[in-house]
């Protein structure tokens, strides 16, 4: 099943990282581009970790900012000691709204 970012919605991405201890992580960012541009980059407190998982929501006005088709999104975390690491990149469906506003 593709993973879908409906524009006008807001979405709690839950993304599960395994071979890691969370408790030892510092920072998290995650960020969102469609066509190579960046258009949402996210971190503590806004993107979390809770019970083992890092957790987004994206509001209203930043999935408004894709256009329908395709996007990709990406991990980034480093621990307390420095070590970064990355998750492969995902694609994300992105489905369109009738209505073009927030609501």
């Amino acid at each position: 099943m593709p993973i879908t970012l409906g524009r006008g919605t807001t979405p709690l991405y839950i993304i599960s990282i395994s071979g890691i201890d969370v408790s030892d992580i510092s920072d998290v960012y995650i960020t969102f581009e469609q066509k190579g541009v960046k258009k949402i980059t996210k971190h503590f407190p806004e993107a979390y970790i809770e019970d083992d998982k890092f957790k987004i929501r994206l509001t209203q006005e930043e999935t408004l900012s894709f256009n329908a088709g395709t996007a990709n999104a990406q991990v980034r975390f480093i621990t307390q000691d420095d070590t970064a690491y990355k998750s492969d990149t995902f694609c994300l469906q992105v489905t369109d709204a009738l209505y073009d506003e927030v609501i």
